[in-house]
């Protein structure tokens, strides 16, 4: 597996900077939750709403966006801040797309049933109420708010805030939509029916992209990221040789 996630980076004749992974996620059920009920109709409705940027249209064209395994160009992997929650999936692929031609962006299969802990939702499935500090529910807001705030720039959210207010409603549509294909998928390969348990977290996701839009500041956010290699080590020209002595100790 590593071998091929690796190799479209190493190989002298392919050239890409940034591989990512993409992989089934499926055991008695379809799992990859966070991402089929929450990112794929996100991006779609914010597609919907502001029009098929560049950087959507990337995003859209991410099989897993939430995948964590890739494999970069050291050079290239020193430009890029990294989030320290769980936005650091869909953060660093924005930060991919601003600083990497296309074509040296690839994604790579890793097989059909890539095995992970599965969490639980994080909320109270009788009275619906979220606990955001737990389970899916902290990595679904941590995912949106990252989109969010990297988005920003690129759509202009405060000239156009009655379109914001439009994403929770327009995401839930959307989300419907793609539970009945879910379910059509798990019936005709014998999975678990899951699909009331589903229409209840994308109803938790519908309120709590609301909540997010609502506390969009007046004016632009920067992504909550570290900072890149290059603008640590620029700051703290020792960093490198104390981190190696570290670890040598």
């Amino acid at each position: 597996m590593l071998w091929r996630l690796c190799l479209p980076v190493v190989h002298p004749g392919m050239g890409y900077v940034f591989a990512k992974s993409y992989y089934g996620r499926v055991r008695e059920r379809m799992y990859g939750r966070v991402t089929r009920l929450l990112v794929f109709p996100l991006i779609q409705a914010l597609r919907e709403i502001f029009g098929s940027t560049p950087l959507l249209r990337f995003l859209a064209m991410c099989r897993y966006p939430l995948s964590g395994e890739f494999a970069a160009d050291s050079e290239f992997l020193r430009k890029i801040p990294l989030a320290a929650d769980w936005g650091l999936e869909i953060g660093m692929l924005c930060d991919v797309f601003r600083h990497a031609p296309a074509q040296r962006f690839c994604q790579v299969d890793l097989g059909s049933n890539f095995e992970h802990k599965h969490q639980h939702l994080g909320y109270d499935p009788v009275t619906g109420i979220p606990d955001a500090t737990s389970g899916l529910m902290r990595m679904a807001r941590e995912v949106t708010r990252a989109l969010l705030d990297h988005l920003w720039a690129d759509l202009g959210f405060s000239a156009e805030p009655r379109k914001l207010e439009r994403l929770a409603d327009t995401y839930l549509a959307i989300a419907r939509m793609l539970l009945t294909r879910y379910a059509h998928e798990a019936m005709f390969n014998g999975l678990e029916e899951t699909s009331a348990e589903e229409m209840g977290a994308i109803t938790v996701f519908a309120k709590m992209i609301e909540e997010v839009t609502s506390e969009c500041p007046p004016t632009p956010p920067s992504p909550s990221t570290l900072p890149s290699w290059n603008t640590a080590s620029q700051r703290l020209p020792d960093l490198g040789p104390k981190l190696c002595s570290i670890a040598v100790s």
